[in-house]
This record gives C-alpha cells, sequence and structure tokens, in this order.
C-alpha cells in the first residue's frame, strides 16, 4: 500500500511539474481556451478576393489614381472629395480620404470643445499600454499617418487564437478586448483582400442582421506609397457577380 501512495506521490509531483513548466512557457493557455469557446470568429482570416472578368462594354471613371468600370448607362457626379455614378437604380460613391487629415479634424473639434482629443477613448486602455500589446505581438503600432495599418484590419485578420498564448497580464487583457471587437466586425460584415499592382484592398460585404439592417458592398483601397490616403467605394447590395466585376476593374494609375 505504502508502494502504491509513494508511486500515486512521484506521479502527481511529476504532472505539477509539467503543469508549471506549460503555465510558465504559456501563461495565455487559460485566456485561449475561453476565445475558442466564446467567440465564433477568433481564428477567421482575411482570404483573397477572387477578380473576374471585366465586359469590354463596361465603361471606365476616375477618380485621384483611382480608376474604376461600371455596366453602361451609368452617369457621373463629382465634387472634390467624391464620385457619384448611377443608373437610376443602383448607385455607387467613391470618395477620397486621408487618415492625419480626419485625425486632425476630430482633434481640432475636441479641442473647440475644451476636451481632449484621444483617439483610444473608447478602448478599455491607455495608449502606451496598446504599444506594449503590439510590441508584444510583433505588430506594427497602427499610426494615424499609415491608413493602411488602420486597427481594423488587425481585428479582423491580424491575429488567431493561439496568439494569445504567452501573453500574461494586461496583454492578456488586451487580446480578449480584441477578440471580443474581431467576433463582432466578422459578425457585422465578411471581408477579403486583394493585392494588385500598386494596391491593396480590401473588400467588404454586410448581409444585414440583428445588428446591421442594411445590405451593402464596400472597397477599401490604399495604394502604394501614399502615405495616409486611400480610396473608399460604397454600394448598395446587388448581384454579385456585377459586383466582381466591378472590383475587379478597380486599378491606380
Amino acid at each position: 500500500m505504502s508502494r502504491i501512495l509513494k508511486i500515486s506521490g512521484t506521479a502527481l509531483a511529476v504532472l505539477l511539474v509539467i503543469f508549471t513548466v506549460i503555465f510558465i512557457f504559456f501563461p495565455g493557455i487559460p485566456t485561449y481556451f475561453k476565445v475558442k469557446h466564446d467567440f465564433e470568429y477568433i481564428d477567421t482570416e482575411i482570404e483573397s478576393y477572387k477578380t473576374v472578368s471585366v465586359p469590354d462594354d463596361f465603361k471606365e471613371y476616375s477618380k485621384g489614381r483611382l480608376s474604376v468600370k461600371v455596366p453602361d448607362g451609368f452617369e457621373s457626379k463629382e465634387t472634390e472629395d467624391m464620385l457619384s455614378l448611377t443608373d437610376g437604380t443602383s448607385k455607387m460613391l467613391i470618395t477620397v480620404s486621408d487618415s492625419t487629415e480626419n485625425d486632425k479634424i476630430m482633434r481640432d473639434y475636441a479641442e473647440s470643445q475644451g476636451e481632449e482629443y484621444d483617439k483610444w477613448e473608447y478602448y478599455r486602455y491607455d495608449e502606451d499600454d496598446y504599444r506594449e500589446f503590439f510590441k508584444k505581438m510583433n505588430v506594427p503600432f497602427p499610426s494615424e499617418a499609415v491608413a493602411s495599418s488602420d486597427i481594423l484590419w488587425f481585428n479582423k485578420g491580424g491575429f488567431t487564437a493561439k496568439d494569445c498564448l504567452k501573453l500574461r497580464g494586461k496583454n492578456k487583457d488586451i487580446f480578449l478586448e480584441f477578440a471580443e471587437i474581431k467576433d463582432e466586425c466578422w459578425g457585422m460584415e465578411k471581408t477579403w483582400m486583394l493585392k494588385k499592382d500598386g494596391f491593396t484592398m480590401y473588400v467588404c460585404r454586410s448581409d444585414g442582421n440583428d445588428t446591421v439592417s442594411y445590405n451593402y458592398w464596400t472597397a477599401t483601397v490604399f495604394p502604394e506609397n501614399s502615405g495616409s490616403k486611400y480610396y473608399y467605394i460604397m454600394m448598395p447590395k446587388t448581384d454579385e457577380e456585377t459586383v466582381k466585376q466591378i472590383f475587379s476593374s478597380v486599378e491606380i494609375n
């Protein structure tokens, strides 16, 4: 009997050592199981957008450096920041945006209201905490001056459950925050990415659900070496083949 107890005690000690070593090197294991259980889209990654051929009778329009082709019959109306295309039934909007300018507008507005502007205001922690988190994740800190590093795309495709395994303390808490945001983002719309000569484009589709009551397609186009400038295309839900043809025609000149 004493020999059995001694063997059992030895086995228990070995198991304790094994579990201790595991938690030392992988402190995020409890977080891993939590996000796998709680968040449907935690391991969802952004897939490539598959292009199709563009019909020869499509007509080309341009806004800034961006060109796009749409079915014949569309009419255009252009302002400084926007190009509107419509055939009387469908309508497509193309806007030119600048992350740095947008940030300045928000900062100036906050100051006009006697408030201090903080782009992390609606997050749970301070900027220094997020800087440390991104450093731990080996991901560049999202900069307001570089549109393509917008935190939205990090939330959509910058991590999966396994990335939390070596996190601890506040970094682990921030991972949980982003995991929750990622689940909400993918629950609202699906996303694909297209890389072509001179630009990267993110295509998103919302099908409408309990959170979003409208259906739409969007494409966010980040030209190479454009600093913080980018293009945004939005159109209501229409037949998918036409949408694919339009988005496949996008070029940066």
